[in-house]
């Protein structure tokens, strides 16, 4: 918004020709500076003050720099105002800070430099003090500051150093370089250009915006004249002694320079178009009309940029027509996915190796009561459904939330663009290659917006399915009320006193159970037998093994631990009972171990054996249904996507619920 160091500059000189300033007041705030004033061999202003009195004079019936740089102002506020009315709240603060971080740092390309020069300043007092006690006059350039010192401390100069530099310098100044030196153009430095003359020709933008204008072409600011009004300038390179050229400029042409050079900076800031033209003083001709496209980059007769084709040699991608690179919103996006990734890959991982009383069962418990509730309304089949549906909106939510479908929209359709652009050149050529390798990485950054809510709730999505299989498959059903249910205890084969079970009403013990039951004493027999003498091994065990062995082998048997030995109850339930129905197995001298049996659709389906404590005689206990009278499927209209040995019946329910809602809320949402 506040004119840099430069723009005052070329304010002072305007108000040197209106008559309100002088020069000597100009040369006092800028007098350090001067034309190619990196190069301490060039004059500062103080030192050609004519040079100033003709820079003035060719502002001369323009307009007030400060005018210009006010309009622009104007103009860039509304448009800021405008793309900031059109962002949501984080993104609008987004937008805010980083334009408020342009505005304060991007006056100091000009500003900084201006500093600087005043050191600069001081370096060439040094050195034309140095070259007049040493009689060199502008020869003093052409030593390092060592070799300085050394001729002032001596009083010797070599001279033939000083002329194999100039000549060295002289032929240096005269070579052409390419816009990059890379390892092909190694062999061709020094060579002539080959110049394509056309009507148009790909530029690299500097500063947006579309002008014409007769050609004005500039080497060296001696020979700017006057240039007239509302030309196209077109120079080598440019530094603050150029700008006040700028001023009465429809459009600024250089033939190297970058979005941070002094002459991109200044015509943003007058709000000239500007590009980069390698070779563009050779390229166009004196005084001939061109337009100069400083959004998409183009120099070139008037109405030629349409008709052109590109060459399918020629590499050069307009900004305009790149995909947008990645926002800091999609950068932020991205960590937070890989951070839920790691957290759910983690939980998961415990999921999988610690005991299932740890975190396994916990969280099954926690989807039964989020999800089972469903069950009892709509069924096995509605709660997969629902889970699916709500799933997938979740997802697409989500993805609309947090990710910056804006750009990304954008970044797809250049993208297509460029695709599109590529099929139409030859299959081996630079461009199509070129092309395509810029459209490439749009598919990834799509594929990694997609994967965000994947990662965010990748641990429900998971235990979800684990879920599935063990509650709305019809192999985990529950049994019928009134299904006969046997129920065993595996105890302990030491153990030799006596195992109850009891069962809370209106489930019952069968007649043929008792309450209690001893384990048969297998352990107290083995031993009893391993101690038997030989004549009884020989009436037990016919073997011609000796009954030495035979005993040893008993022995290691029952060292090695005896397998744990059943009890069996049968309970009864009446039909008109769903429910779950608890199971207590106990045992004198031991924690009693509780079970239970699930009838109906009332409850989720329970653990069929449970495992008690390491040290307690009984070792588990487990509910056994009986099979099905006939196989039974998931959902009836679904069977015949299946056959008589594998049902897909809620794994297709499940995607036909969920594809459907992603795909209209993604269409909806206009989701990337």
């Amino acid at each position: 918004p506040s004119p840099d160091k430069t723009l005052q500059a070329n304010a002072g000189l305007f108000a040197i020709v209106s008559g309100e300033t002088t020069v000597e007041q100009w040369l006092s705030r800028y007098g350090h500076r001067g034309p190619d004033e990196l190069d301490l061999a060039s004059p500062r202003w103080r030192e050609i003050p004519d040079q100033v009195e003709e820079m003035a004079r060719r502002l001369e019936g323009g307009q007030d720099p400060i005018a210009l740089h006010q309009a622009h102002v104007e103009q860039v506020y509304s448009r800021a105002l405008e793309l900031r009315n059109s962002l949501s709240g984080a993104l609008r603060r987004r937008f805010d800070a980083l334009l408020d971080l342009l505005r304060r740092y991007i006056p100091f390309r000009e500003d900084g430099k201006y500093y600087l020069m005043l050191g600069y300043d001081l370096l060439r007092d040094v050195a034309i003090e140095a070259a007049g006690r040493l009689g060199l006059g502008d020869d003093v350039y052409y030593l390092t500051a060592t070799e300085l010192c050394d001729a002032l401390a001596t009083g010797e100069v070599h001279q033939d150093i000083i002329d194999q530099r100039k000549d060295d310098y002289n032929a240096e100044s005269r070579i052409v370089l390419p816009r990059v030196i890379d390892e092909s153009s190694i062999e061709s430095l020094g060579r002539p250009p080959t110049r394509d003359i056309a009507e148009s020709y790909d530029a690299y933008e500097l500063s947006a915006g579309h002008a014409s204008g007769p050609v004005r072409i500039v080497r060296s600011l001696n020979e700017a004249g006057n240039l007239g009004r509302g030309y196209v300038l077109v120079c080598r390179s440019t530094d603050p002694a150029w700008t006040p050229l700028f001023v009465n400029a429809a459009a600024l042409v250089l033939e190297c320079g970058g979005a941070l050079s002094h002459g991109a900076i200044v015509a943003r800031e007058m709000g000239i178009p500007a590009v980069v033209l390698p070779d563009a003083t050779n390229l166009l001709t004196e005084g001939r009309t061109v337009a100069v496209d400083g959004h998409s980059g183009s120099v070139g007769k008037l109405g030629a940029v349409e008709k052109r084709g590109v060459s399918p040699d020629d590499v050069r991608i307009s900004s305009s027509s790149a995909p947008p690179p990645r926002s800091a919103w999609e950068r932020g996006t991205s960590r937070l996915r890989n951070v839920s990734l790691v957290v759910w890959g983690a939980y998961l991982l415990a999921v999988l190796c610690w005991p299932d009383s740890w975190l396994y069962q916990p969280s099954m418990e926690a989807l039964d009561a989020i999800l089972w509730p469903v069950v009892s309304v709509w069924g096995v089949q509605g709660v997969v459904i629902v889970a699916a549906a709500g799933l997938a909106a979740l997802t697409m939510i989500i993805q609309w939330l947090l990710v910056d479908n804006r750009q990304l929209h954008e970044a797809k359709r250049r993208a297509a663009l460029l695709m599109a652009e590529a099929s139409d050149l030859p299959e081996k050529s630079p461009r199509r290659a070129a092309l395509k390798r810029l459209a490439a990485p749009v598919n990834v950054r799509l594929l990694a917006a997609a994967m965000l809510p994947i990662g965010l709730l990748l641990g429900p999505m998971i235990m979800m399915f684990l879920w599935f299989p063990g509650r709305v498959d019809p192999a985990s059903w529950n049994a019928a009320p009134g299904t006969p249910v046997r129920v065993v205890a595996s105890i302990d084969a030491a153990h030799d006193k006596a195992v109850t079970l009891s069962v809370e009403a209106p489930a019952y013990l069968a007649d043929t159970s008792p309450t209690s039951c001893t384990p048969p004493p297998v352990a107290d027999a083995l031993n009893q037998l391993a101690a038997a003498p030989d004549a009884l091994w020989s009436d037990l065990v016919d073997s011609d093994k000796p009954v030495g062995d035979l005993r040893g082998e008993l022995k290691k048997y029952i060292a090695g631990g005896l397998a744990p030995q059943n009890v069996m109850w049968e309970i009864k339930t009446p039909p008109d009972a769903s429910g779950r129905f608890p199971v207590t197995i106990s045992t004198p001298g031991a924690s009693p171990l509780r079970l239970n049996i699930v009838l109906g659709d009332r409850y989720p389906p329970a653990a069929s054996e449970v495992f008690a404590d390491p040290d307690s005689p009984i070792v588990s206990g487990r509910v056994i249904y009986p099979p099905p009278e006939t196989k039974r499927f998931f959902w009836t209209p679904l069977t015949w996507f299946g056959d008589n040995q594998w049902d897909a019946g809620w794994l297709l329910a499940y995607l036909l619920a969920y594809l459907p809602v992603m795909f209209a809320l993604r269409w909806i949402l206009r989701i990337a």
